[in-house]
């Protein structure tokens, strides 16, 4: 009975060893870390892709560029949670928090920009 736990407990550490060993850190890759920004919209490209928006970084207003694409989710809170909303809902002026995460060429790629 004994022998049958220890080799129970022995596959399951190697399961979860094996599980640990899939993820980006054993696999060479790089989990990109999510940012996040908050201002007010200054500008929308003519097309969509790129949002400007205006936030605190020291001590005066700085704009970065956001680029939007098909996986960017925009939403609004409500209540306690997030709601989806349009891409068109968000306006220039509007009060936003972009979260998003450093692209290839350091470019910011928005993941969520989140209508306040």
């Amino acid at each position: 009975m004994r022998q049958i736990s220890i080799f129970v407990m022995v596959e399951v550490l190697a399961a979860l060893v094996a599980a640990a060993s899939t993820g980006p850190a054993f696999a060479g890759g790089k989990k990109a870390k999510q940012l996040r920004w908050h201002g007010s919209v200054a500008r929308i490209s003519s097309d969509g892709s790129v949002y400007t928006i205006n936030g605190p970084h020291k001590g005066g207003m700085t704009p970065r560029d956001f680029h939007v694409n098909a996986d960017t989710k925009f939403t609004t809170p409500k209540g306690k949670s997030e709601v989806s909303i349009d891409k068109g809902d968000v306006k220039e002026g509007d009060d936003v928090i972009c979260f998003y995460t450093e692209g290839e060429n350091k470019e910011f790629v928005a993941t969520q920009i989140s209508k306040r």
